[in-house]
């Protein structure tokens, strides 16, 4: 857990925050798996391996990579007035 304010938050309610953070992204992966009938582990080596193929160690980074691909797409389809963009 990197930031600071969520780091005090978890000392606070009692618990390691590397062990709290791991419980998260194991919920995380398990309702992944159930929603596409997968194994809460299948799941996890899948995502390692797709961060690994980006050259990244974290899903918060390839969630800001993403959000940072979605910008300049739709500053590439839209307008100044955010209207999309007709060829």
């Amino acid at each position: 857990v990197n930031d600071p304010a969520q780091r005090e938050h978890i000392m606070q309610i009692g618990g390691d925050p590397e062990h709290l953070h791991e419980q998260y992204i194991a919920n995380i992966n398990r309702a992944i798996g159930d929603r596409i009938g997968l194994a809460e582990k299948t799941v996890k080596n899948y995502v390692s391996n797709l961060l690994m193929k980006m050259g990244m160690t974290r899903r918060s980074e390839a969630a800001a990579h993403a959000a940072r691909v979605e910008e300049r797409r739709r500053a590439c389809t839209t307008g100044p007035s955010g209207d999309p963009i007709r060829y």
